[in-house]
């Protein structure tokens, strides 16, 4: 549990799923290490399972949350990155890898304030997902990688 509080009996929002829709699931019972508890707080690694929703709609990098967050599914934001490694350069069309959490996918990235990026250097971008939306908000952090190209970078702005 990254933050927050979860019972068992709650209803949460699973997603987003590849529609970029969050569905309304019951935390039927929660257990950490095969020990059942009633409720968990932020820090603990624990099981949920979950009613309302079939095991092959259940991705990696999903959410569970509160409704009263209202997440929203994000296609497209702007970050701030620095390139760790890179051969050569790093320009408008570039496609690594993005790591958020437990989410991981495919992403394209257009270069906003210079031509290319090479290592050591940073700058501003856009990043598109190339498959479905994530869940990302403002401030998160991530690593982007593509071989052994390495970059970290903190999201600035969200497009969706």
């Amino acid at each position: 549990i990254k933050q927050g509080r979860i019972k068992a009996g709650s209803y949460l929002l699973l997603g987003p799923l590849a529609s970029g829709e969050f569905k309304k699931v019951k935390a039927a019972s929660i257990q950490t290490h095969y020990y059942p508890l009633e409720e968990a707080n932020a820090g603990l690694i624990v099981g949920i399972a979950v009613k309302g929703v079939k095991h092959e709609e259940v991705k990696r990098g999903m959410i569970l949350c509160d409704p009263s967050i209202q997440p929203k599914a994000v296609k497209s934001f702007e970050a701030e990155v620095l390139v760790l490694t890179h051969p050569t350069r790093i320009a408008s069309g570039y496609e690594p890898v993005l790591h958020f959490f437990t989410a991981s996918q495919s992403a394209k990235l257009e270069c906003l304030d210079r031509k290319y990026l090479k290592a050591g250097e940073s700058g501003k971008v856009r990043f598109t997902f190339k498959y479905y939306p994530c869940f990302v908000r403002e401030g998160d952090k991530f690593v982007f990688r593509e071989g052994k190209t390495k970059g970290i970078g903190t999201v600035t702005k969200i497009i969706r």
